[in-house]
């Protein structure tokens, strides 16, 4: 008996999983991949099934010339006043798990290492030295928390001047200022880590109010008497003026750290945006004209005026988005500014941590590769039907006229956040809740809106505390369709009912003084400040000054309905990403299924970013050695225009790929019927089958010329991802191949369908040689309602025909690739990489021959398990919905999946041609 798919497999399995995770130091994830393709399925399923919230690390990388530098293996850091004192104020104080702090206290040291020793008098210290480097972390991942241990450790060693460049806006700098503070012992403050001995203390140069940026005229006598100095300034031109300014010669003696957090933001050399904006007063204003204070070429020339001052300088960007980084010229110098500000020394990207939830768990993500199961989102996605985004963020045109409304998804977005914050504080024990709404960038826009949500919710708390009856059966109703599955699909010890969360809502809206609505933009006077109150609960309205590193305490409801087409303005716009583990299944993100599909494609992009810097450690390549290259996007750019520096497009091969189609346009019915009219006219076209397969009967044509084919694709809508299947870049390559390399020029065709029932949905192609066929039954994904997972059935339990890539291959093709395929799994175990079983069926096709297969898709599909849904809420009058397949043979010739990547300073080793001069 067969023994994929008996639940006891999958039990046992699971454990084995475990068991090596945790004597491996791997993910649960990894583990899970590395366990028989055709069990991995059954395996998720499994704990799915024990309602187990599955979070998965992902290890970091460093690609770096050398590894450490000499003086690191002589120092312990754990010697150090400053950091020793914040480890325990993290593992006591802030009650930060084990782990969680000695990955802060590997990695912060990690990046000391790849910084030069700035202790006079040392053996590996120089009299001068320049590094940069790049440090990649994740949106709200703790990027703060790890240069904060990076300069108490830096400082402890000898550093005596650090400089934070945090942002363009006063709130941001405010608070990173407020953080270090605390942290780093400067001042007198309970809720830090107290002021720090004479001996060890450092001078805050600049402060923690909005207004306290660097101000002219500060007397640096306390530097000059060798007390260390930590300024943290915002990235506008003057404040950067005056600082360049103020350091004078004998200043630039000190070893100095910068820190240039959310370094793609204003620090990359591009011609001005005018979608920058910022929040900047009169004091922060005057030495540049108004279009020049936030203009990032200007204020990339006076950070390099400013890293170009010192002898000793060591700078570290940070950053969630690095698209902008990367695509630096790493060559780029002017006799002016010196040279840019390329991570010339070292990139590393920072561990993903297990708790950490981000876009690959929220939304889940396409598969990177065919090896790469696709993962599924989290059950927290809401949908802003399309009809209401113009009520919210009106066109130009309509802007003078708009009355802003609470609109019926906006209304159950409060009432979500009422009900999550109740049942949150009743599992916790109380503590902080935040709701974020972001539809706009425009101040005035947000300004009305915010009068009106007030308005609002002042009458919902009046009818909650006198006239509740009605209120309370809604909220009721909500807790119980909504919330209470979601929470019983992740643990049933967390389920409660209604009136168990009852008295948490009470006090939510008895409690007024704890309750606040803050409008966070440029013509607001409110603050965000959470140290004020550890139970604080509050609803913030804004745009971008929440949308660049302002770290939101436990954001647990979200609406966003403002559209991005650049990856880093979408990513960093995610304030709902962060450490979310004990109450992830109450959190809710309202959003637009346009913006889901991005964020899918982000997550997948994010992943093989990371993957790429991985493979270059591996490699053991150097910054100035590597072109990272970014997935595009039919309808996003990496970053805007102006910051792709020296970005250029190039080719990813479709050799030896499988392509699928795994997202539709269920709600679009031309959308549809088009693709079945495709399909029609392609198989008629084709006259009498061949062959038939199976005990299905599944036709099959052979030899069909490439035209054909390609015609087909152009005329085939596809979901506009380039992460999954875009037939028009596909019919390109196709056409390309055969016309310039005589490589795909005939194809094998076929219907895949169930068996023959006369009783199921039957789909009429209208050609006299194919009678109806019965359609195949595919689910959409609860986690994205576009999506049906995957479409091609593979190899099961080593059956290699039972593959859909074997159609069109004679047995003795089909008994070689698994030959290949069991030799190579021989070799995999001695550390080679291995092929996977799709793979070796595809290097059995020629090179001149492609497949194509035709998947009709039965309307009345049903969801049959916890994780899946109807095919269509309303299946009647719907067509069927046709899913394409494609298998490609291996080629030697280089074409069309296009990426961008940056210029390379050399070229990698072996890579063919010269570089140009341009």
């Amino acid at each position: 008996m067969n023994s994929v798919g008996n639940p006891e497999v999958y039990r046992e399995q699971a454990h084995v999983v475990r068991g090596y995770s945790a004597t491996t130091g791997t993910s649960i994830e990894e583990a899970i991949n590395m366990m028989y393709p055709a069990i991995r399925e059954g395996i998720l399923a499994y704990f799915a099934a024990e309602q187990k919230v599955i979070t998965f690390a992902k290890p970091g990388a460093v690609v770096v010339p050398g590894g450490p530098l000499p003086w690191i293996k002589d120092y312990d850091p754990s010697s150090g006043y400053l950091w020793s004192t914040l480890n325990r104020y993290l593992s006591t104080r802030k009650h930060w798990h084990s782990d969680t702090v000695d990955d802060l206290d590997l990695w912060s040291t990690k990046i000391l290492s790849y910084i030069e020793d700035p202790k006079d008098g040392a053996p590996y210290a120089k009299d001068d030295f320049r590094v940069a480097g790049l440090v990649l972390g994740y949106v709200q991942s703790g990027k703060t928390a790890n240069f904060t241990a990076l300069i108490a450790k830096a400082v402890d060693r000898g550093y005596k001047l650090v400089i934070v460049l945090s942002g363009i806006h006063n709130s941001l700098r405010a608070q990173t200022q407020r953080r270090l503070d605390l942290e780093l012992g400067l001042v007198d403050d309970p809720r830090g880590v107290g002021k720090a001995p004479r001996e060890y203390a450092m001078w805050n140069i600049t402060q923690s109010t909005t207004t306290g940026d660097f101000k002219p005229g500060t007397d640096a006598a306390p530097l000059r008497t060798g007390m260390p100095g930590l300024m943290v300034v915002k990235k506008n031109a003057t404040v950067l003026n005056r600082v360049n300014e103020w350091l004078d010669d004998d200043l630039t003696d000190l070893p100095v750290l910068i820190i240039d957090d959310e370094s793609d933001q204003a620090s990359i050399d591009t011609k001005y945006d005018s979608a920058y904006y910022s929040d900047l007063s009169s004091a922060d204003q005057g030495d540049f004209a108004p279009d020049k204070e936030l203009d990032p070429s200007t204020i990339n020339g006076l950070i390099r005026e400013l890293v170009g001052k010192f002898k000793r300088v060591s700078y570290v960007a940070y950053t969630a988005t690095p698209f902008a980084n990367i695509f630096i010229d790493p060559n780029a110098s002017t006799t002016t500014h010196g040279q840019d500000l390329y991570p010339s020394n070292f990139i590393i990207s920072l561990p993903r941590p297990g708790a950490y939830i981000g876009a690959e768990k929220i939304f889940g993500r396409p598969s990177i590769d065919e090896q790469d199961d696709p993962l599924p989102g989290l059950d927290v996605i809401r949908h802003i039907p399309f009809g209401e985004v113009p009520l919210l963020t009106p066109k130009r045109k309509d802007e003078a006229d708009w009355t802003p409304i609470v609109t019926p998804t906006l209304r159950l977005a409060l009432l979500d956040w009422i009900l999550a914050s109740a049942a949150k504080s009743e599992r916790l024990g109380g503590g902080m809740s935040s709701m974020l709404i972001h539809t706009s960038h425009k101040t005035d826009l947000q300004n009305r809106l915010f009068a009106e949500l007030t308005t609002h919710i002042k009458r919902i708390r009046q009818e909650w505390l006198y006239d509740g009856k009605n209120l309370r059966e809604t909220l009721r109703q909500r807790w119980d369709a909504d919330f209470v599955p979601v929470v019983s699909a992740y643990d049933l010890n967390n389920v409660r009912t209604f009136e168990q969360i009852e008295p948490a809502i009470d006090q939510f809206f008895e409690h007024s003084n704890s309750f606040e609505l803050i409008a966070l933009n440029s013509t607001s006077k409110d603050t965000l400040d959470y140290e004020k109150d550890p139970n604080l609960t509050v609803l913030l309205l804004g745009g971008n000054r929440l949308s660049r590193g302002l770290t939101i305490e436990d954001l647990t409801v979200s609406y966003f309905c403002r559209n991005a087409n650049n990856y880093d303005t979408l990513l960093q716009m995610g304030r709902w990403f962060g450490y979310r583990a004990k109450y992830a299944d109450l959190t809710r993100l309202w959003t637009t299924r346009d913006l889901v599909a991005k964020f899918r494609h982000l997550s997948l992009v994010e992943e093989e970013l990371r993957d790429e810097i991985k493979m270059y450690e591996r490699d053991r390549l150097t910054p100035r050695q590597i072109a990272p290259k970014v997935r595009t996007h039919p309808a996003m750019l990496a970053t805007a225009r102006n910051r792709m520096g020296s970005a250029e497009p190039v080719q990813q091969t479709y050799s030896g790929r499988q392509l699928q189609t795994v997202r539709f346009m269920l709600h679009n019915t031309a959308w549809l019927e088009n693709n079945l009219t495709t399909a029609k006219t392609l198989l008629k076209s084709l006259g009498e089958p061949h062959l038939l397969r199976g005990s299905a009967q599944q036709p099959i044509w052979q030899n069909v010329p490439w035209e054909s084919v390609v015609g087909f694709l152009q005329n085939f809508n596809s979901a506009q991802e380039a992460s999954s299947f875009d037939s028009a870049t596909i019919a390109a390559y196709v056409q390309q191949m055969a016309a310039e390399h005589s490589e795909l020029t005939h194809w094998t065709v076929s219907v895949v369908h169930s068996q023959y029932d006369p009783e199921k949905y039957q789909v009429d192609f209208g050609s006299d040689f194919l009678r109806p066929v019965t359609a195949m039954t595919r689910s959409r994904l609860k986690s994205d309602d576009l999506s049906v997972g995957v479409l091609m059935s593979p190899a099961v339990a080593g059956n290699f025909r039972a593959s859909d890539e074997s159609v069109g291959l004679s047995n003795e093709q089909v008994a070689a690739a698994e030959a290949t395929f069991i030799r190579d799994q021989a070799l995999a175990t001695e550390g080679q990489s291995g092929i996977t079983m799709g793979y070796a069926l595809r290097e059995q096709r020629d090179n001149t021959e492609g497949l194509l297969l035709i998947y009709p898709i039965s309307p009345l599909s049903r969801g049959t398990s916890q994780n899946r849904q109807d095919l269509f809420d309303e299946p009647n009058g719907k067509p069927p919905v046709i899913g394409v397949g494609i298998s490609l043979p291996t080629t030697r010739n280089l074409t069309s999946v296009p990426y961008v990547r940056g210029r390379l300073a050399h070229k990698l080793p072996g890579e063919e041609g010269d570089e140009s001069d341009d």
